[in-house]
């Protein structure tokens, strides 16, 4: 639903047309939304073996060949860049603001540290450079110790208590459960 929102209030969609791209987004990037086959290696594309029109976006900022990220963290990225609602804190000077990614982390520091810091594009047109700190909480680093997903650890309310943003030092700061 958030994506939806976000398609049609960024972008001037309307709900028809922003359920048409988010029926045809896949992550992750390779995989059919459709079906099983896993070696899509183009960007909007057609899957060969079913025929589902795919965007398959690649993340622009980690070339996956080269990544020494585990397989989980972009898809985690992605789902807290999509989680970031700005709209919802109170903080006038962030209305209208929403991210356009999140860089993949190293993740030595969620079990010696507790936290680990990334970069992430915010602002009214996404773009803007803030460095990102990501604190885990006790799920969090549960989950990690465990092999289970972060996604889970995302707060999905009240997003005061959990993202605090200071636009002036580009620094944004997020605590997960």
């Amino acid at each position: 639903m958030f994506a939806l929102d976000k398609l049609c209030s960024s972008l001037g969609l309307n709900e028809s047309q922003a359920k048409i791209v988010v029926e045809h987004m896949n992550t992750p990037y390779g995989k059919c939304i459709n079906c099983v086959y896993d070696k899509l290696n183009e960007e909007r594309m057609e899957c060969p073996k079913c025929g589902k029109f795919n965007y398959n976006l690649s993340d622009p900022y980690v070339h996956k060949k080269l990544s020494s990220h585990p397989d989980w963290c972009l898809t985690f990225c992605s789902h807290l860049e999509w989680s970031l609602n700005f709209i919802e804190l109170d903080n006038e000077d962030v209305k209208g603001y929403w991210c356009d990614g999140v860089e993949e982390f190293e993740t030595k520091g969620i079990l010696s540290e507790g936290e680990v810091t990334t970069k992430a594009w915010i602002g009214k047109g996404g773009q803007g450079i803030y460095q990102m700190k990501i604190i885990f909480g006790r799920q969090a680093i549960t989950n990690f110790e465990n092999g289970d997903s972060l996604i889970d650890c995302i707060p999905d309310e009240n997003a005061n208590n959990w993202i605090s943003i200071d636009p002036e030092i580009k620094k944004i700061i997020v605590e997960l459960k």
